[in-house]
């Protein structure tokens, strides 16, 4: 069966959950575009470590993405799917899961590497943007050169091989990735955690025991990750053997659970985060400042270890 042209052809249905996805990325573009805001406008106070400025780029890129959703889904709802947009929207799927599991990635390769106190943690970050920057390309590649009659996988067979292997090779080892070091991570920080409390004074417990509160809070923001990620990265991999009936539902529950992730990961963020609570308790209330030293990475904390 020949392809549809993919400038040409109109699917006369439109996509019934744009309707709540559009007002989905709306709050999503809001929250994010706030905490973005604050976050640059007090960055001498909150971007001391590495893992802040990562966080940083994360809300960026989901204010970004929710903007560009909203412009698609606007026009889908408006104008119903035509194969241009329906191309647009497949490659924003593959990207925006890209970059989300690039990210999070990041995150998991930084707190690994600061609990082992490595020196030079560059590297692993400039390898991590150039394995995600190809992973890009090859999605924009796949989507500007093939039509997408299901606004998730290219129609044509080439362009879909290259998608399948791609999906391959970014969501099995981030997936596993992001699991084993944290895992890691653990297995490390409680073996120090257990040799402090019982070797040193009782300052240095009290550190040890914000490093374990600190670790918590990563494996929070890990699993939130993978909870909402996971039928993502199933329907990547088995979408080829899918039934369409099948595929179209299973799109629908994946879309709506990475719009929560767009909304849940930012709101992690700022829950985890005591001094950018401390700073948006103090834009909204003038004068009034409370004692948040005793939460994880308190104000007095300073650098990467002791800092979300």
């Amino acid at each position: 069966m020949s392809a549809p042209h993919p400038m040409s052809m109109s699917i006369d249905e439109p996509d019934p959950s744009q309707a709540f996805l559009v007002p989905a990325y709306v709050v999503s573009l809001t929250v994010n575009g706030v905490i973005g805001i604050y976050v640059l406008r007090y960055r001498r106070e909150l971007l001391a470590s590495t893992l802040s400025k990562i966080f940083l780029i994360l809300v960026i890129f989901f204010v970004a993405w929710s903007a560009v959703n909203i412009g698609v889904g606007s026009a889908i709802l408006a104008m119903n799917q035509t194969m241009l947009l329906m191309k647009i929207a497949a490659a924003l799927n593959s990207i925006g899961a890209f970059c989300v599991f690039g990210l999070n990635m990041a995150v998991a390769v930084e707190r690994f590497l600061v609990v082992r106190q490595a020196s030079d943690k560059r590297i692993w970050f400039v390898l991590i943007s150039v394995y995600v920057a190809v992973l890009v390309g090859l999605a924009v590649w796949v989507f500007a050169t093939s039509p997408s009659s299901d606004c998730f996988q290219p129609d044509l067979p080439m362009q879909r091989t290259v998608f399948f292997g791609a999906n391959f090779a970014a969501f099995v080892p981030m997936y596993l990735g992001v699991l084993g070091l944290y895992l890691a991570t653990f297995v490390h920080s409680s073996r120090v955690v257990r040799q402090v409390l019982t070797n040193v004074p009782q300052k240095t417990v009290v550190r040890a025991e914000l490093t374990r509160r600190l670790l918590i809070s990563c494996l929070v923001m890990s699993s939130t990750m993978l909870i909402l990620y996971t039928p993502f990265v199933v329907l990547m991999l088995s979408a080829a053997f899918m039934e369409h009936a099948n595929l179209q539902i299973w799109m629908t529950v994946c879309n709506a659970l990475i719009t929560a992730d767009a909304i849940a990961t930012p709101l992690l963020v700022l829950y985890f985060n005591p001094r950018m609570r401390v700073l948006f308790a103090q834009s909204f209330y003038r004068g009034v400042y409370t004692e948040d030293n005793s939460s994880i990475g308190g104000s007095t904390l300073q650098g990467d270890e002791y800092e979300l």
